[in-house]
């Protein structure tokens, strides 16, 4: 169980929000209201974690039959407004008048009073049983609105320790040889299937919620973009966790075929990483670090290589730590497999990495002043005229910074098309010029001011504003802007 829920948690990090509010759901502190809100949406199939199904809830229990069952206080402790109208049928049968008398069932549950909302008869009644099929004679006599799968469904979604018998769960507990087949294993699966997930929920110490999700996600009861199914009906045993205690591997004539899994290109093409990839679909870590891999070998996939390095290291984090002589050291990889790797997750860490290193060695300001403190060491001892091009982002912070042009002793040739070239391909809101007179006296030349000109109005049609050409001396420096000669 514990490798199912490392699979589980590597290959989507997420669910571990998921397993907090598992365990600290109790629904033995639950008034009635909640049990029979619970009850409605399981009998009408109704799915309240979305926007819409709660707005179907909402009019199912404040219109026909339902509403004599739900006080104002319970409605309004379970944040329902009642709203007014017709019922919104639209075409649909009216509830079934079971579930009505299983909301009554529930209003008087145990003590025969008058519902209040605050009473917990109902969840001290399902506390007082030794087990789960002392649980589900009692639901089917008092709430006869739910019937098959439904029953457990109700008791999962209230947070009774159960875990619902699918036919997928079943099968992988059955190729771990926990289920036993026989003439009478039929008519023991479930009970067999319950008594098996109590045991492993015993001894992992985890809810049998818990247990059960990561059951379900592993043989593909629960469906999920980010967790591929490893015990499906077609199985992949070639990446199992648990393929050492897998009593069907064992014995299934696929462990002695040459190859462990299907290559990829026989594979669909739904199911194929590169192309859904391409298709902008969401990856999971192995087929994202399959597609670096590329290649596999004869017995396993580039997949199935992806998800023994997941395994060894865990996470991508510990993955990206690994040095280059562990990683060609894994089955599979090689030298080559290894740089490619390194070199791509090296890539993503510069891409995402803080800008700090860079705007470091940038003015932290756009007024003039700064500028010219910045660049006044820095152009001290230049023999040639260095234009160079600050980019500005929208909220006016410098963020890039470029040389355009080196010339002459006492000129550079500076041409629009290069200046804007390179602030478009940074998308910069502004821009402000900067450039040295290695003479040391930043007075502005005719030619500078003609060039200030040109590139304003280009800067005018590209919708790129100049804020500012600072001409920095030996001891003091030119601003146009300060000058009023860029307005």
């Amino acid at each position: 169980m514990e490798k199912i829920r490392a699979y589980c948690l590597t290959e989507d990090p997420r669910l571990g929000a998921r397993v907090e509010e598992i365990r600290v759901r109790d629904y033995r502190r639950m008034p009635d209201s909640y049990f029979k809100l619970r009850l409605a949406a399981a009998a009408l199939g109704i799915d309240d974690t979305s926007a819409a199904g709660r707005r179907a809830l909402r009019h199912a229990v404040t219109h026909g039959n339902l509403r004599a069952h739900f006080t104002a206080e319970e409605l309004a402790a379970a944040g329902i407004r009642e709203a007014s109208g017709e019922y919104p049928d639209k075409g649909k049968q009216p509830p079934d008048p079971r579930l009505a008398k299983s909301l009554a069932a529930l209003n008087n549950d145990g003590n025969n009073r008058e519902p209040t909302g605050d009473n917990h008869a109902f969840a001290q009644k399902l506390a007082s049983f030794s087990n789960i099929e002392q649980a589900l004679g009692y639901l089917r006599k008092r709430l006869p609105a739910l019937k098959g799968m439904k029953l457990y469904e109700f008791l999962a979604d209230i947070g009774y320790p159960a875990a619902l018998p699918r036919s997928e769960t079943q099968r992988l507990l059955f190729r771990l040889g926990l289920l036993k087949n026989g003439p009478d294993a039929r008519a023991r699966s479930r009970r067999l299937f319950f008594q098996t997930v109590e045991r492993i929920a015993r001894l992992s110490g985890a809810p049998m919620a818990e247990i059960d999700m990561f059951l379900g996600l592993y043989s593909g009861a629960w469906r999920s973009e980010h967790v591929d199914a490893v015990c499906a009906l077609k199985p992949r045993c070639g990446w199992c966790a648990i393929r050492d205690h897998c009593i069907h591997l064992k014995y299934h004539e696929e462990s002695n075929s040459p190859r462990e899994t299907e290559p990829i290109n026989t594979w669909g093409l739904d199911e194929r990483p590169r192309e859904k990839l391409l298709r902008g679909c969401e990856l999971t870590n192995a087929e994202l670090l399959a597609i670096l891999i590329r290649t596999g070998t004869r017995r396993k996939t580039a997949v199935d290589l992806a998800r023994d390095l997941l395994k060894k290291f865990e996470t991508p984090t510990r993955l990206a730590a690994a040095s280059p002589a562990e990683l060609a050291a894994m089955p599979g990889i090689g030298a080559a497999k290894s740089a490619t790797i390194i070199a791509a997750l090296e890539l993503g860490r510069r891409a995402w990495a803080r800008e700090t290193d860079e705007r470091d060695t940038l003015p932290q300001t756009n007024s003039s002043k700064s500028i010219f403190e910045f660049y006044r060491a820095r152009f001290q001892n230049e023999t040639q005229e260095l234009f160079i091009l600050l980019m500005l982002n929208i909220k006016n912070r410098i963020t890039r910074e470029t040389e355009i042009s080196r010339g002459t002793l006492n000129s550079s040739i500076v041409h629009p098309r290069d200046v804007f070239r390179e602030a478009l391909r940074e998308a910069a809101g502004s821009v402000i010029f900067v450039h040295n007179h290695p003479s040391g006296d930043p007075t502005p030349s005719q030619d500078d001011r003609v060039l200030t000109r040109r590139l304003a109005e280009a800067g005018k049609i590209l919708g790129i504003r100049v804020t500012d050409h600072v001409i920095v001396g030996a001891q003091r420096y030119y601003s146009f802007s300060d000058n009023g000669e860029l307005e």
